[in-house]
C-alpha cells in the first residue's frame, strides 16, 4: 500500500493528541488540558467536561458524539481518579460504570452507530486495569477478559461490535487485539515488535495503531492491519509515528513527533489510481523516486515541470501542494483547481537558488474527486545550489550532497551523509560532518574539517590546514581516520585541538609530544603522544604513553603520500 501523508494544524493547540476520525471527517483529541473537535473546513471546538480538571478525548462517532475521560485535576497524578463522559457537541453525560469502586479510574474511548461504547479502566498506580463494553440505554456492562492478562486496554468499537485495542501477559508479551461476542478472535503480533496496541478499526475491519521495536523501546512506527497482513505507517522525516484511527473511507490520522519533539496531526490516505504525476515519461507515483534537481549556482534557479494527470471519470479537485524551503511554484495553480477526467495540467517547481546550500524534504499534493475521495501523493525532492563568485555559505541536509563554493571564500558544511565538498579558487573553509565525505579544498589558502566518518581530504594548491577538533574528548567514532591525499611538507600543516587530544600538557610543544616509528606496534608502545608510522603513512593517537595499546586514543588518519613528517608540521591549538 502506497499512503500519501499530510500533516495539518490543530488551531491554538500547542501540543495536540489527534485520536478518532468519523465518516464526517471531524478529527477529535485533546490538548492543554481540553478536548478538542476539529471540523473538516477547519473550525474548532475545545471543551472541559469538569470547569477545573483535564479532559480526554478518545473516541468518535459518526453522529458526532465524543467519549473520553476527564480529572477533576490537570496533574494527571497516578493516585488521581478519572471519569468518563459522552459529549454531544452541547451537553456533557458523566459515565461511571463502577460507582462500587471508586478507586478505578474509567476511560471512555470508542462509541459506533449503534450507541455501543468501548472502554477500560486502570487501578490505583496503574497496577492493573481491564476493558469493558457499555450496551443499551442502561449502559449495561460487558467485561472483555482476556486469559492471563493483568492490564487489557480496549480502544475502538466498529458497528459490527468488533473491539480493537491491548493486553499484556506479564513476563511474556504486549500484543494487540480483536474482540468480538465475548471472545478473542486475533490477536496482533507485529514481527520484531515488543509491545503492540491496536487504536482503531473502521466497518471494513481495516486497523490502525503503533508499536515499539525491540532494539529501541521507541515508539517508531504505526501500522494498518488488513486482510491478515501488517503494513508500516511513517510520516516522512518522524521521529514516530502515532496512527490513532481510520474512517470507513481509509483516511487514518493521528500525531507524529518531529525532529524537535513536537507533536503534529497528519492525515493519511492510499494513494489512487485515478491521479497520475509524470516527470517525462516516468509515473513517479508508481516508483520509490526522489525529485533530483541539476545543481545549480547561486542566483540561477533551476526548475522541473510535472504533468498531473487525470485518469479517472470524475473531476479532480487540486486542494494543496507542499514544498520543502528553498522550492516554489512558477506559476501556482488557482486553489481548488478542477481537473476534468482525461486531462492534464503542468506544475513548474523552481529550486530558486536564493542562497547556496542543499536543499531536500517532502513533496506533497493532495486532491479530491468529486465525491470528496481524497487522494493524495507524496515524494521526496533535492536540489544543490552552488556558491559563485561571493563569499557563499552552503549548507548540506542529511542526505548525500555534492557542494561546489566556486570562486570566494567560502564556507561549506556538509552535515549527515556522505558528502563531496569542494571548494574551488579562495580561501575555503570545508565541514564535512557525519558520513565518510570527501572534501576538495582547490586553489587557495583552505582549512578542512572531516567531521565524523573516515574522509578523504585534499588541499590542493597553496596553504592548507587539515583539522582534527571535536570539541571534546578523543573518540574514534566521533572523529574517523581520514585520508589525507597530498599533505605539503612546506606549506601544510595537521591542526591539533588539545580539548580533543588531551593527553598533551598544556605547556607541552609539539616537539615534545611527536614521534616518528616504522611500525604501528611501535606506535602503541611510544612514549609519544602523537606518533606517525612513516612506512605506512598511519598517523595515531598514543593516549596512555609506553602503557600497551593506544589507551583512549588510536588511529586518526593516513597521509597517503608518506611524506617525512616532523614537529613542525603540526600546530596545537589550545
Amino acid at each position: 500500500m502506497a499512503l500519501a501523508y499530510q500533516s495539518f494544524e490543530v488551531p491554538n493547540a500547542s501540543f495536540p493528541i489527534v485520536n478518532a476520525i468519523n465518516n464526517a471527517g471531524q478529527i477529535a483529541g485533546h490538548s492543554d488540558n481540553l478536548g478538542f473537535l476539529l471540523e473538516p473546513n477547519g473550525d474548532i471546538d475545545f471543551f472541559t467536561a469538569f470547569e477545573t480538571g483535564s479532559t480526554l478525548t478518545w473516541g468518535l462517532g459518526d453522529n458526532g458524539q465524543a467519549v473520553g475521560s476527564f480529572f477533576t485535576t490537570s496533574d494527571f497524578e497516578p493516585d488521581g481518579v478519572s471519569q468518563g463522559y459522552i459529549y454531544d457537541g452541547t451537553d456533557f453525560t458523566i459515565v461511571n460504570p463502577f460507582p462500587q469502586f471508586p478507586e478505578r479510574s474509567v476511560e471512555l474511548t470508542g462509541i459506533n452507530s449503534n450507541g455501543q461504547i468501548s472502554g477500560f479502566y486502570l487501578l490505583p498506580d496503574f497496577a492493573g486495569g481491564s476493558s469493558f463494553l457499555l450496551e443499551g440505554e442502561d449502559l449495561n456492562v460487558t467485561d472483555l477478559d482476556i486469559e492471563g492478562s493483568d492490564r487489557t486496554l480496549a480502544w475502538d468499537i466498529n458497528d459490527a461490535g468488533k473491539v480493537v485495542g491491548q493486553f499484556r501477559i506479564p513476563d511474556d508479551r504486549n500484543s494487540a487485539f480483536v474482540w468480538e461476542n465475548g471472545n478473542i478472535i486475533e490477536e496482533l503480533e507485529f514481527p520484531g515488535a515488543s509491545f503492540t496496541t491496536a487504536r482503531g478499526i473502521n466497518n471494513n475491519d481495516s486497523i490502525v495503531g503503533w508499536l515499539t521495536s525491540d532494539e529501541t523501546e521507541q515508539f517508531v512506527n504505526g501500522f494498518i492491519w488488513e486482510n491478515g497482513e501488517f503494513e508500516e505507517i511513517n510520516f516522512p522525516g518522524a521521529t514516530g509515528t502515532f496512527a490513532a484511527d481510520i474512517n470507513d473511507g481509509g483516511v487514518i490520522i493521528g500525531d507524529y513527533s518531529d525532529q524537535e519533539g513536537n507533536s503534529i496531526g497528519f492525515r493519511a490516505v492510499e494513494t489512487g489510481a485515478e491521479i497520475e504525476i509524470l516527470d517525462g515519461d516516468t509515473n513517479i507515483i508508481d516508483v520509490d523516486v526522489i525529485l533530483d534537481f541539476d545543481s545549480t549556482r547561486v542566483g540561477t534557479p533551476t526548475s522541473k515541470t510535472l504533468t498531473i494527470a487525470n485518469t479517472g471519470d470524475r473531476p479532480l479537485i487540486l486542494t494543496d501542494l507542499n514544498l520543502p524551503d528553498g522550492f516554489s511554484v512558477i506559476d501556482p495553480l488557482p486553489n481548488n483547481f478542477n481537473l476534468a477526467p482525461e486531462n492534464t495540467v503542468e506544475l513548474a517547481v523552481q529550486l530558486d537558488a536564493e542562497t547556496g546550500g542543499a536543499f531536500n524534504g517532502t513533496l506533497e499534493l493532495i486532491a479530491t474527486d468529486s465525491e470528496e475521495n481524497l487522494f493524495g501523493f507524496t515524494s521526496t525532492i533535492y536540489g544543490a545550489v552552488n556558491g559563485g563568485r561571493r563569499n557563499d555559505t552552503l549548507v548540506g541536509s542529511a542526505v548525500a550532497d555534492a557542494l561546489v563554493g566556486r570562486r570566494g571564500n567560502d564556507r561549506i558544511f556538509g552535515k549527515g551523509g556522505d558528502d563531496n565538498l569542494q571548494g574551488r579558487p579562495g580561501n575555503d573553509h570545508l565541514f564535512g560532518g557525519d558520513g565518510n565525505d570527501i572534501l576538495i579544498g582547490g586553489i587557495g589558502r583552505d582549512r578542512l574539517n572531516g567531521g565524523e566518518g573516515n574522509d578523504t581530504l585534499t588541499g590542493g594548491a597553496s596553504i592548507d590546514r587539515f583539522i582534527f577538533a571535536t570539541n571534546q574528548e578523543f573518540a574514534t567514532e566521533d572523529i574517523g581516520v581520514d585520508t589525507i591525499t597530498d599533505f605539503d611538507l612546506v606549506r601544510d600543516l595537521i591542526l591539533l585541538d588539545r580539548r580533543t587530544f588531551n593527553a598533551i600538557e598544556s605547556d607541552a610543544s609539539i616537539d615534545d609530544v611527536f614521534a616518528t616509528v616504522t611500525t604501528d606496534t611501535a606506535a602503541e608502545s611510544s612514549e609519544a603522544a602523537i606518533v606517525y608510522n612513516s612506512n605506512n603513512g598511519n598517523l595515531f593517537y598514543n593516549a596512555n604513553g609506553s602503557d600497551a595499546g593506544f589507551g583512549s586514543g588510536g588511529q586518526f588518519a593516513i597521509l597517503e603520500n608518506q611524506p617525512e613528517l616532523s614537529g613542525d608540521n603540526f600546530f596545537i591549538r589550545a
